[in-house]
């Protein structure tokens, strides 16, 4: 931020980096909702709880989401074929495709990124 102080566009590799991106934004007047024009478009990967809160209070723009439920779907019916079939060494490749949640899809994914659906830990993060 000192060698580029006006940074517009923010994108981190994973949503537990909020703490430390608000601690550099905020003393620089940075830390702003969309709309505000100090606002810094920002994105990250993972969808945790502390993704969504940051989009629901207007934070964060869009964040990756690795979709847990289809992942945990798609792992057991995939186990269960591997014990159906007796097979000792499955390599069945599977993959999750994600989705982006953007503040304009919001209202309709929000239900499918696991951080807006499972409790936040008690640590508050």
């Amino acid at each position: 931020m000192q060698a580029n102080p006006d940074v517009n566009f923010l994108f981190t590799s994973s949503d537990f980096l909020y703490p430390q991106i608000e601690s550099v934004l905020k003393p620089l007047g940075k830390w702003k909702p969309i709309g505000d024009p100090n606002h810094v478009i920002m994105g990250g990967i993972d969808g945790d709880s502390r993704a969504c809160r940051l989009m629901r209070s207007q934070y964060v723009d869009a964040t990756g989401v690795q979709d847990l439920f289809y992942e945990a779907n798609t792992l057991l019916a995939a186990l269960l074929k591997a014990i159906d079939q007796h097979a000792s060494k499955p390599n069945e490749v599977l993959i999750d495709k994600g989705f982006a949640l953007t503040q304009a899809n919001m209202s309709t994914r929000a239900k499918d990124m696991w951080g807006c659906v499972l409790p936040p830990p008690k640590s508050g993060v």
